[in-house]
């Protein structure tokens, strides 16, 4: 674009052309050749006679006699050819003209009349067209140019865009015409402005991206890939395919190292295709102690990308959540009593080896879905006389309900035993049912004798 927001390319025709499409070029290429029709009607056919279709000489009108009065004559067929093509080059709806060297125009069609009639009331605007600018003159002896001019908003009109096709005629003045690419150009300002606004989202990411189009070279990357890859800006910039991509994770330990090469191909060949149909998830181990999630996205036209997150901390957590619930179900286990906890919805969270044994559950059941209403009969099909759990149960009935209160109860096969329900935090409910008889072995307390803040 020169100072005078004027783009122009030369020898389009034997270059490819700026243009939308081949329709399009093809009606820039219908223009010209018409425009150059008008100076051919212009210069009317003269010299040798013109002949009729039979082959005979047909006469010229002649002037006017002394009487005022012509003779008959009739048009050569030249004339009636231009005429025609005069007419259609009069309903053509690009604008075509004629440019003299010096910038004058010389004759256009209604199309352009009606450009021009637009643009006259501001020469500014018609500047362009008229290739005033340095550099949009053609290169001495070349018979064809091209160039994309501005037209401005003036008032309430909007700016337009038009790409400019000119090309040398017979009496040494340029046949042009013009397509109106206003569309296109916002089209493309948008386009640019829609990636200028990824990249910039892209940047803020803490997540790695790297999209490889259909041939599977890199085509875009953001700044985190830099740090969890730990390549080089030069490299990425240089737009390597997407094997030597991760030929390159492999050689910095930012994959897991596979056993063998051709196992690696193999495993790469899985991974691409994975990321095609948008089923790749994985989770990369590595040497150094990080662990990436690694996620394959399909995406227009063929391309694919490739989603790198650090997740050491969340998976550092899990595994510290982890430890905590072993720890706290050892610490349960611990205990001489059943305990059973209920969360604040009244299902079964916890419960210990020695409530299992009580109620003859087995080890590896799961209790999982359980809620109150089933703890309660499976309680009361063990009690001596289940009216003694009347208490228990408008207990559990009640929200954040437990007193603390030893509840005697006679359970088959174990003999006399204490229930307790106590509250916990967050509403939860911890129910244990301990021995009737005093402890003097030195073993764990049961949590009915324990001192328990009330949540």
């Amino acid at each position: 674009m020169t100072q005078n927001n004027v783009t122009f390319w030369t020898d389009f025709a034997a270059a490819d052309l700026a243009l939308p499409d081949l329709a399009l070029a093809v009606s820039l290429s219908l223009a010209l050749s018409a425009a150059a029709l008008m100076l051919v009607a212009r210069h009317r056919w003269q010299g040798r006679p013109a002949q009729t279709h039979e082959g005979a000489p047909r006469a010229r009108a002649a002037p006017p006699d002394r009487e005022g009065t012509a003779p008959l004559a009739t048009d050569p067929p030249s004339d009636r050819i231009s005429d025609r093509l005069t007419a259609r080059l009069a309903h053509l709806p690009i604008p075509a003209w004629t440019l003299a060297d010096d910038g004058t125009i010389d004759g256009g069609n209604p199309a352009f009349a009606r450009l021009a009639d637009r643009l006259l009331a501001d020469p500014d605007s018609l500047a362009p067209l008229r290739r005033p600018a340095e550099g949009a003159k053609a290169p001495e002896g070349q018979s064809t140019l091209g160039y994309r001019a501005h037209l401005p908003a003036a008032g309430r009109r909007a700016e337009v865009w038009l790409d400019i096709s000119a090309r040398r005629n017979g009496a040494g003045g340029w046949d042009c015409a013009a397509q109106d690419v206003t569309a296109l150009v916002v089209a493309e300002q948008a386009q640019r402005d829609f990636v200028q606004t990824l990249t910039k989202t892209f940047a803020q990411l803490s997540t790695g991206l790297a999209i490889f189009d259909r041939a599977r070279q890199l085509i875009l990357f953001n700044p985190a890939l830099l740090d969890l890859t730990r390549l080089s800006p030069e490299f990425l910039a240089s737009r390597p395919a997407l094997a030597h991509f991760f030929d390159h994770l492999r050689d910095h330990q930012i994959m897991p190292e596979p056993k063998s090469y051709a196992s690696w191909r193999d495993h790469l060949t899985a991974l691409v295709s994975a990321a095609t149909d948008g089923r790749l998830q994985e989770t990369w181990s590595l040497p150094g102690g990080a662990t990436y999630r690694v996620t394959g996205r399909p995406h227009p036209n063929g391309a694919v990308a490739f989603l790198f997150e650090d997740i050491s901390d969340q998976i550092a957590m899990t595994r510290r959540f982890r430890q905590q619930l072993s720890l706290s179900q050892s610490v349960l286990d611990a205990f001489t009593d059943g305990i059973v906890i209920f969360a604040n919805d009244g299902t079964l969270s916890y419960c210990n080896s020695a409530y299992r044994a009580l109620f003859a559950l087995p080890e590896g059941a799961e209790l999982a879905g359980l809620g109150v209403d089933d703890a309660l009969r499976l309680w009361s099909d063990r009690a001596e006389a289940p009216e003694a759990l009347t208490p228990i149960r408008q207990q559990l009935a009640r929200p954040r309900g437990g007193d603390g209160q030893r509840h005697p109860l006679m359970l088959r096969g174990a003999g006399p035993a204490v229930c307790t329900v106590i509250p916990l935090a967050g509403g939860a409910r911890m129910v244990s049912f301990g021995s009737a008889t005093p402890r003097g072995d030195g073993g764990p307390r049961a949590p009915a004798e324990l001192r328990l803040n009330r949540a």
